[in-house]
This record gives structure tokens, C-alpha cells and sequence, in this order.
């Protein structure tokens, strides 16, 4: 159940990232379709790395440890975003930070995968790998809708507004971000590699 719940809070955050990043890059600094899909590349490239990484991670360190540090650097990275505004530059604004978010969220994805699946039967793995799966897409989805409330409540079409806007939208990953870190520390179960040493 704790790792169930890390995941819809950890999606929640990560799917809103996308959707007010794509906004702010638009609408504020004015980006084309085709640069605002430019910048997603090294970020999905620092997502699949921290994925793999994790993988090989995951054993020596352990589930939660893992995951713990994963979402602190997403935590950190998302309260970095947070003071985004319409003149900042491209390079301390948004590339470092969102590196650091999703090689955070990218570390969480073997270990939260492993706990989800630990102590199932081999029989029951599908439907435990469903349930996980409609976690992450329930969080993506109704956590958006919060988030976007949270942001753009009283917000107009202008760039400085939709750019605070966009700073609270982050904020508010990183606060929802934070709740699933101690979710983590307190629910999810130490490695049974670590726990029989």
C-alpha cells in the first residue's frame, strides 16, 4: 500500500512537470513545438539512465534507500524550479534543475517496481504489475487536475502570470514530491538482501 502510494504521489509530480514546463516554454519564452520537444530529449535520456542505474543500485542499497534518494533529489530539483520566471535563462532556469528531477524520479522507477512486486506469487506478478501500472496513470491523471488548479487558480493569459503560475505548479510537485519521500521512509520495507545480512 506504501509503495502504491509513492507511486500515485511520484506521478502526480512527474506528470505535472511535463505539462507546465510545455506551457511556460510556449506561452512565456515564446519556444516553437518543435524546440519545446528538443528540450524533453535530455531529460527522457536522464530518466532511462537514472532508470538503469537504479537497476544496478538497487540490490547494494536497497529499495527504500534507493527510492528515498531518488525522490529527495526530485524534491530538490522541483523546489529549484519553483523560481522559474519569464527571465531567467534557459541553462540555471530550467536545464539544471530538470536534469536534477528526472535523474531523481529516473533512480525511483526499479526499486518502486521491486517493492511493488515483492512477496507476490508468481501467479498473481500480471495482476500486480496492472494495479501498479493503473497507479501510475490514476496519479498522472487526477493529480494534473490538481495541480493545475493549484496553479493556475486566478492566473491570466499573460506571460508574467502564466509564469508564476507555473512557478506554484512546481511548488506544489515538490510539496507532493516530499509527502511521497516520507511516505517512503515510513511504509517501504528495507531489502531483504540488506535485512538477512
Amino acid at each position: 500500500s506504501g509503495t502504491y502510494g509513492v507511486l500515485v504521489l511520484s506521478s502526480t509530480a512527474m506528470f505535472g512537470v511535463y505539462f507546465f514546463m510545455t506551457l511556460f516554454l510556449q506561452r512565456v519564452w515564446g519556444y516553437s513545438a518543435a524546440t519545446t520537444a528538443l528540450v524533453y530529449i535530455p531529460m527522457s535520456l536522464v530518466l532511462m539512465a537514472g532508470a538503469r542505474i537504479s537497476g544496478k543500485l538497487a540490490g547494494p542499497l536497497g529499495t527504500r534507500r534507493l527510492t528515498a534518494i531518488g525522490l529527495l533529489l526530485a524534491v530538490v530539483g522541483l523546489a529549484w524550479l519553483a523560481r522559474i520566471d519569464a527571465s531567467d535563462g534557459y541553462l540555471l532556469g530550467l536545464f539544471l534543475p530538470t536534469l536534477l528531477t528526472y535523474a531523481g524520479f529516473g533512480l525511483t522507477q526499479v526499486p518502486l517496481t521491486l517493492a511493488a512486486l515483492a512477496g507476490i506469487e508468481p501467479g498473481e506478478t500480471g495482476l500486480a504489475s496492472g494495479v501498479f501500472s493503473a497507479a501510475r496513470q490514476v496519479g498522472g491523471a487526477v493529480g494534473l487536475a490538481a495541480l493545475g488548479t493549484i496553479a493556475w487558480a486566478g492566473a491570466t493569459a499573460s506571460g508574467d502570470a502564466l509564469a508564476t503560475g507555473a512557478g506554484r505548479g512546481f511548488l506544489a510537485a515538490a510539496v507532493i514530491t516530499a509527502v511521497a519521500l516520507a511516505l517512503t521512509v515510513a511504509t517501504l520495507r528495507p531489502a531483504p538482501e540488506r535485512a538477512a545480512a
